[in-house]
């Protein structure tokens, strides 16, 4: 059988909790604002990653734009109503809704 395990004495005992606690209020609050500040670095990066998926999409988008005459006529017709010279435009209105007309 081994020797008994040796017990510091209580004084002992005390001084390793006082200077854990010591240790952990200087490195606490540095570790906390690492943690933060790689979470927020996290988050840049995801929005970065989207703004530049977005403008390719907007640069792809503008080189069509430039050089494909049929879809920026598409786009001109599309957003905005533009039509040709001798073309008519028909409208449809939707049907009325019979609970909100006039009874007889």
């Amino acid at each position: 059988m081994g020797a008994p395990a040796v017990t510091p004495p209580k004084s002992r005992r005390w001084r390793r909790w006082a200077a854990a606690a010591g240790l952990g209020v200087v490195f606490l609050p540095g570790s906390w604002h690492a943690y933060q500040l790689k979470v927020r670095a996290a988050r840049l990066d995801a929005e970065i990653a989207a703004l530049d998926a977005d403008n390719r999409r907007l640069l792809a988008e503008m080189r069509r734009l430039q050089n494909d005459p049929l879809y920026l006529e598409r786009v001109a017709r599309k957003k905005l109503g533009r039509v040709r010279k001798g073309e008519v435009i028909y409208k449809v209105a939707p049907p009325a809704d019979s609970s909100t007309s006039t009874p007889r």
